[in-house]
């Protein structure tokens, strides 16, 4: 009671200030570890009374930190300034850091709840993926969430609006709405994560963009595709928190459906995921087929499909990819986790119309242009599939092997018999 009752102040580092009620604590430090303060005051999690952890040890009621460098829950933050008041079991706090700016409300009662508004919010080192991945180390649940970031990041990339609402229950943590807004392109999704061992993550997405080009820059793949709109949606699951996607253990399905866009001239392996949607690794080496296909990049007037996904394996059967110029079929497996594939793609040369078109227009009599196109399209473009080749894209992305395997031919004529005499 009377530790209840008190108040005044402690500094470190920083001048001393009594608070009227309670106890102010200001501290001012080149670098505070608040993940190895919280083991040391848990005594290493192995703290058995029923009210370990309720309660802080001095009635706080005011902290002040001004810290160079903090690093909590696998995340570190540059150049901190926090001011955070509490009354009763609600702090309200205010963050200025190089990473992160904004207000922060946190109720503690139950497993608590998190009410923050960022003007930015940037997760994650620029290089490497342990800063984000340790933070499933850290947490062993999440409290309730409602969380906008007018400006999101992570591992350097600026993702753009911020939205996301979940809550805990038994150990099941459900993301009700995550939402990422960009001038190119929206990200919407929700689903679980269950906390308790076997961790396992669980997503429902749809990822949309009016321009495949430029999102694939901001997200680190520059140069890869020209203009295009698409929508990729699908439902995924992997081992692991949300913040660690974990390729050999995922699967799920997707649906692909882009439009109006062009492939650029790509060295293999640029990106994990987009190796089997981009046909990277062919234009160089079916160029003596196509030159006039793919010198300049596949132009696509539209990529439709659906893939599957087990233990990092990504299927398809078929992906097809039209374009002006050609009709490719993508048929086999890509790995994720060893990054090689097995492909089959049967490229066809899209030749019929203009053929036909031509022939109805030069023709004495157009009509005969005009039947000769109908029946064309009737047969199912035969000309294309009398020109169309099968290759075999087999080995490691950054090395793949191309064999062609022939092409549709028709069938031979039966041979007239011979005449007597001749």
């Amino acid at each position: 009671d009377g530790l209840a009752r008190s108040h005044g102040g402690i500094g470190l580092g920083a001048p001393v200030s009594r608070a009227p009620t309670g106890v102010r604590v200001a501290l001012r430090q080149p670098e505070l570890d608040v993940d190895g303060w919280q083991r040391a005051l848990s005594g290493g999690g192995n703290d058995d009374r029923p009210d370990a952890g309720s309660a802080p040890a001095l009635p706080l009621t005011e902290l002040v930190l001004d810290v160079d460098r903090l690093n909590a829950y696998g995340q570190t933050l540059n150049a901190v300034s926090l001011r955070a008041t509490r009354d009763g079991e609600v702090w309200d706090a205010r963050l200025a850091a190089t990473e992160a700016a904004g207000k922060v409300r946190w109720q503690q009662a139950g497993e608590g709840a998190v009410h923050a508004r960022f003007s930015r919010l940037m997760l994650g080192a620029q290089t490497g993926e342990a800063p984000v991945s340790a933070m499933s180390e850290h947490i062993a649940s999440l409290p309730a969430l409602d969380i906008v970031a007018e400006r999101f990041g992570l591992r350097g990339l600026d993702l753009g609006r911020l939205e996301l609402r979940a809550y805990n229950r038994a150990g099941l943590w459900h993301m009700n709405t995550l939402a990422i807004t960009l001038p190119e392109g929206t990200l919407s999704g929700s689903g679980t994560w269950r906390t308790m061992a076997p961790t396992r993550t669980d997503l429902e997405f749809s990822l949309k963009s009016s321009d495949v080009g430029v999102l694939l820059g901001r997200l680190g793949y520059p140069d890869t595709v020209n203009r295009g709109e698409a929508t990729l949606s699908g439902k995924l699951r992997w081992q692991g928190a949300p913040t660690d996607l974990h390729y050999p253990s995922l699967a799920g399905t997707m649906t692909l459906d882009a439009a109006s866009g062009q492939f650029r001239q790509l060295e293999p392996g640029v990106g994990r995921l987009l190796g089997v949607l981009s046909l990277q690794s062919l234009p160089r080496r079916i160029a003596l087929d196509f030159r006039d296909v793919f010198s300049e990049g596949f132009a696509f007037d539209r990529i439709s499909g659906s893939i599957e996904v087990d233990q990092g394996v990504m299927r398809t059967d078929p992906l097809e990819i039209r374009g002006p110029a050609a009709r490719v079929l993508m048929r086999g497996t890509a790995s994720v986790p060893d990054e090689t594939q097995d492909l089959r793609v049967t490229v066809q040369p899209t030749l019929s119309e203009s053929v036909a078109v031509g022939a109805a227009a030069g023709a004495l009599n157009p009509v005969v242009g005009v039947v000769t196109y109908l029946v064309q399209k009737a047969l199912a473009d035969p000309l294309e599939k009398l020109l169309s080749f099968e290759y075999a894209v087999t080995g490691p992305w950054n090395a793949p092997k191309v064999e062609k395997l022939g092409k549709t031919a028709p069938a031979a004529p039966p041979a007239e018999p011979a005449k007597q005499g001749q």
